[in-house]
């Protein structure tokens, strides 16, 4: 079914959410939904909008360089790299020193117990799940292990601590035999040759990741990377949706948003995002199948780039005053003395004085060793 304009489309499916059992709508509650999938057909039968998914990848290499768009960055381009999210870190910090793997170093341990030359540093990787969480000066979960070598014989592992630090120190030095002993420094010789810039990264081209393609069945598919975005407001709150693969000034503007719930006072707006979970499972793992504007059948699939939204963990992560709009400013950290003459908030304090926390591989290793800590009756894991 098409639509003269968005509001006509979106008032369509948001009051059908009254029926019972209407595929558009989440129902048997106060809460009406508009799924994701919903907004994908209605913008892909539109020959005007079709085209704003493929924009650009018709551009020049010197309209990227001039222009660059979330489609160049390295958050759509490689993010399993961006993010650090699996395998091994090739490049990576140690005790102030820029290490790369294959580098050799020399360790001194506290207490004077040893000083160990000649040591060839690994490929650094975050512990996974099975380490656990467990009390004790093992390697545990989300800790990052640097393997080392010695005469080409693997004798420990550099250990830089996550969780449970008072086991021991930030900076291990664990033995294959599972001796434990704190670093007191690292030090990496002068190379003869310093290296390129580089040298440690990955310098083979890439092959360009596209916004659209065909398949081996000769069927079309589309890549959609989408932002969502939540406002618990006191008064009308919502949840929306952006197209970030769409040009900076197609999708900067009040046509370029897309809502999926507004919700009145004392609704939160989990309970949006729980109602569409499952159609974003879908487009993610199966593709969505629509129509574009000739009638043929293409498969777009779906990729939930990042979520903004008011959480109270955010506040808490990035030290700012609050998560809400009681605390509008997003560095509220920044605060005069009550009683000050003029605003209590933002004052010299910048972005770049917020500490922000990326969920990696580490993270994800130690919910699921938390979990299975839990599933298993284990005691009460205390984190440090």
């Amino acid at each position: 079914m098409l639509f003269a304009d968005y509001t006509e489309f979106f008032c369509f499916y948001y009051l059908r959410g009254q029926r019972s059992g209407s595929p558009g709508a989440q129902t048997g509650s106060p809460l009406l939904v508009v799924l994701p999938s919903d907004h994908i057909a209605r913008d892909f039968s539109f020959a005007a909008n079709f085209a704003l998914y493929t924009a650009a990848d018709r551009r020049s290499d010197a309209e990227r360089a001039l222009h660059p768009e979330f489609c160049d960055s390295p958050l759509f381009q490689d993010l399993q790299a961006c993010t650090m999210a699996g395998g091994f870190l090739r490049r990576f910090a140690l005790d102030g020193e820029m290490l790369c793997a294959g580098d050799t170093v020399s360790i001194s341990l506290k207490g004077g117990a040893e000083h160990l030359a000649d040591v060839t540093v690994g490929g650094g990787y975050f512990s996974s799940s099975t380490a656990g969480l467990q009390l004790g000066s093992a390697i545990h979960a989300g800790d990052f292990v640097v393997p080392c070598i010695i005469a080409g014989v693997m004798v420990c592992s550099l250990v830089v601590r996550h969780w449970r630090q008072g086991d021991n120190e930030h900076l291990c030095w664990v033995a294959s035999a599972g001796d434990v002993a704190s670093v007191e420094q690292i030090v990496r010789p002068p190379r003869d040759h310093e290296p390129a810039v580089n040298t440690c990264e990955d310098v083979l081209p890439r092959q360009r990741r596209l916004l659209s393609g065909v398949g081996p069945d000769g069927e079309r598919w589309y890549v959609v990377s989408l932002a969502l975005y939540s406002d618990d407001f006191d008064g009308l709150g919502g949840v929306y949706m952006s197209y970030l693969i769409w040009l900076f000034m197609h999708r900067m503007s009040r046509r370029g948003g897309r809502v999926l719930s507004l919700m009145e006072r004392g609704v939160s707006s989990d309970a949006v995002l729980r109602a569409v979970m499952s159609d974003f499972t879908t487009g993610a793992h199966n593709e969505w199948v629509v129509d574009d504007p000739d009638g043929v059948k293409v498969r777009v699939f779906a990729d939930v780039a990042f979520f903004v939204g008011d959480y109270e963990q955010v506040s808490k992560t990035s030290h700012l005053r609050g998560h809400n709009a009681r605390a509008p400013c997003n560095l509220g950290a920044y605060a005069n003395p009550r009683g000050a003459i003029g605003s209590v908030y933002a004052q010299d304090g910048t972005s770049i004085h917020m500490g922000l926390a990326r969920t990696t591989a580490r993270t994800v290793a130690i919910v699921q060793a938390a979990q299975a800590a839990d599933e298993h009756g284990m005691p009460s894991l205390i984190f440090y």
